[in-house]
């Protein structure tokens, strides 16, 4: 195993068009019920409503934009090897944890967050990010102890499978 990479995780294609499809499927039917309702009450309620239509949609559309992204990515989201856990998203700063540094791998994936990855040194590795990763990180840190948080519905693996693996390979170190 010196020298090679043990673990490669991509995006799973189907999960990805699964999550576009509900998305664009809870967008349709929020304008339509949102056009209905606003004929229905004779545009009494639309200077009301009409904001929230507009954060609605844009929200949503957001999302179907991510999971496009992830569609078109044709790298591995994930690669564990000797050195550490590479962590290589469309949206997010590619960070390349060292082992040296993981704590702890926590596994919960019938919560949002399915597996977290605690590390000493948080601020090395935020100090790489940008704008609003930089942010979303800065919260994640004062929230939890950790800017890394892996996303486990649109993977290759299961949450279960990948934390065995890891905390496996930290025995080992």
């Amino acid at each position: 195993m010196k020298g090679e990479t043990f673990l490669e995780i991509g995006f799973n294609k189907r999960k990805v068009l699964n999550l576009i499809v509900c998305h664009l499927g809870l967008l349709v039917i929020f304008d339509v019920v949102y056009i209905l309702w606003s004929i229905r009450s004779g545009y009494g309620l639309l200077n009301e409503i009409l904001p929230i239509a507009i954060l609605a949609n844009i929200g949503l559309a957001t999302i179907v934009g991510i999971n496009c992204m992830k569609l078109k990515f044709k790298g591995n989201v994930l690669e564990i090897s000797e050195k550490g856990i590479l962590f290589n998203t469309p949206l997010h700063a590619i960070a390349n944890i060292k082992w040296e540094d993981i704590t702890t791998v926590k596994c919960a994936p019938s919560s949002q967050v399915p597996l977290k990855v605690y590390v000493h040194n948080t601020n090395d590795y935020i100090k790489n990010y940008h704008g609003i990763t930089k942010i979303y990180a800065l919260t994640l840190k004062a929230l939890r102890g950790t800017p890394f948080i892996i996303e486990m519905y649109p993977l290759n693996i299961s949450p279960y499978e990948l934390q065995t693996k890891v905390s496996s390979y930290l025995l080992t170190k």
